[in-house]
Formats: structure tokens, sequence, C-alpha cells
């Protein structure tokens, strides 16, 4: 919905590409720093904190489209914010899991929440373009506060007071911690591979997301709810890829799924870049879908299996920083 509401505000391929940067600028900072709020705080509150500031963005740029007032330096500021807040979520609600579990189910609550993400990803592009051709971006707009909303309110129920075993005591603590979970990522082969494969995965295949708007429209002619079908493919995609995982999970190693899986999703996309026809395009994404769901449940299982508990913090922050 941001993606499309870009394009008609500036009807340029780069604008539209920026906001995927503005969405990931964080992550390098979040990467080195983040550990002096992740490790200081309990896990669940700077998981409530960060959706509500999430919250709070969409609803103001609900508000200033309602007001048509809407420019896309505010779609730009929204990006950074949201990006900020994702950033610290995503390695801290990760770093619940074996606190909650145990180590040896978190393959298990990975493969659980890639399936709720995949439903989401089949639906949740589907819905916005249905809902932006029937009640334009303003509706999209208005849904994105409604969800946001109902995320805070399932998270609020989330009862346990897990934090990091160690807390950072400041900026120059934070730092040297980050510069350990570094080291102990590059001393630790298997970690660093999964670093590697994430950095070139991130650099040349995931930008694709943040242009689905434009191949849409500019390349295979299709509106809103065109760009909602091409995205529900990539999910449709997901949802594939975790039935086959599931079957081959106990015959392969996560390694050998991930390194797969990754190749698959990079291929397939280069396929995607030479079609015109929205039908192939349409079955190519859903490949790319088998691919990064692979990648996905792989990247964070991985890590959190081989890392220690008191790095574990530490190398998840790392990972964000790749």
């Amino acid at each position: 919905a941001i993606g499309w509401l870009a394009l008609e505000l500036t009807d340029s391929a780069w604008w539209v590409a920026l906001i995927g940067f503005f969405r990931t600028a964080p992550m390098p900072l979040i990467g080195v720093f983040g550990p002096v709020i992740t490790e200081r705080y309990q896990r669940r509150r700077l998981i409530l904190v960060t959706q509500c500031v999430i919250l709070c963005s969409v609803f103001v740029l609900s508000m200033l489209h309602f007001h048509k007032i809407l420019d896309y330096w505010h779609l730009a500021t929204a990006s950074f914010v949201t990006g900020t807040a994702w950033a610290l979520d995503w390695p801290t609600r990760r770093s619940l899991f074996p606190d909650l579990l145990g180590k040896h189910k978190v393959v298990d609550a990975l493969f659980l929440e890639n399936i709720i993400q995949s439903f989401s990803r089949l639906t949740g592009p589907l819905s916005a373009g249905l809902i932006v051709n029937l009640f334009g971006t303003q509706g999209a707009l208005n849904t994105l506060v409604i969800s946001s909303a109902l995320s805070v309110t399932a998270l609020s129920g989330i009862r346990t007071k897990s934090r990091s075993p160690e807390r950072s005591s400041g900026f120059l603590d934070s730092v040297s911690r980050g510069y350990e979970g570094l080291n102990y990522a590059f001393r630790n082969t298997t970690i660093l591979a999964v670093l590697l494969i994430t950095i070139a995965m991130n650099l040349f295949a995931f930008p694709y997301q943040d242009l689905l708007p434009v191949f849409a429209r500019d390349i295979l002619g299709t509106e809103a709810f065109g760009l909602g079908l091409l995205g529900a493919a990539c999910g449709l995609g997901n949802i594939l890829g975790l039935l086959l995982i599931g079957r081959i999970r106990g015959k392969r190693s996560n390694s050998w799924i991930f390194t797969v899986a990754s190749m698959l999703a990079c291929m397939s996309l280069i396929g995607f870049s030479q079609s015109t026809s929205f039908v192939l395009s349409l079955l190519i994404l859903i490949l790319v879908g088998i691919g990064q769901a692979g990648f996905s449940l792989m990247q964070s299982s991985i890590i959190l299996i081989e890392a220690s508990d008191a790095m574990r913090a530490r190398v998840m922050g790392t990972l964000v920083l790749a």
C-alpha cells in the first residue's frame, strides 16, 4: 500500500525504491548499537513499545492523507521510523523463543511463526490491492491503523519477564558488545556463513519487493489489485515452501535447506526480471516465495541454535547489521 502510494505521488521508480532504503537505513545503526537497548529492558515491554511506535506512524499517515496534505517526505519519515522500530522488534521477538520454549523447540516455533507470516503475506497484499481498488489509498491506510492496533492488543497478552542475562551499561559498552558479537560470529563458521548469505540476499535479491509497484504498473500493465496478486503469489510460495520444508526437515540439515532455498530465490528472480507476462510473473514469484520461506525460517533458526544464551542478543544484532 505504501509503495503504491509513493508511486502515485511521484510517478518515479527511483523514489519508490528509496522508500525501501528509508525503511532499512536504521538497521546498521541498530545492529551496532541495538544491544544497549535490547539487553537493558524486558523483551515483552520493548516489543510493545516498538509496535506502539508503528501504530502511531501509520495513524499520522492516515490523518495526513485524510486532510489531503500527505507528501512524499511524510512517507519517507514514517518508513524510517517504522524501520527503526522493526529493527529493534525483530531480534528481540526472536530472542524470546528460546526463553519461552527452550532451544529444542526453536525451529518448531519459527516454523509456526513463518506459517502465520506466510498466510499474512498471501492475504495482506491481496486485501491491500482490493481495498485500494474499492476504497482508495485512504482505505488502505485506515486498515493499516486497525491492524496495528490489533497487533498491540494481542501482544499485550504476553506474560513473561524474559530479558538478556547481561545488561549493557552504556554507549561504549554497547559498542564493545557489538564487537564481541561480530568476533563470536566470525569464530563460528556456521553463523558466519548465514551472515554472508544474508548480506548477499539483502543486497541482490530482496530489493525487488520495493519495486513491485513499478513492475506491476509499468512492465506488466496492471493496477493496484494486480500488485496485490503479485505480492500474494510470493505469500503462496512461502506457504508451499514451508510445507515442503516440513516434509524434508528430518532428511536434510538446516544449513542445506538454507543454502538451496537461497539459491532458488535468486535464480527465480532472474527469470522474473525477464518476464513481461503477468501470469508467468505470478508463477515465478511463487518459486521466489518457496525460496524465501527456506531462507527466512533457517536464517534465524541456525543462529539461535548455534549461539550461546549470553551471546544470543548480540549475534542477532549482528544479523540485523548484516
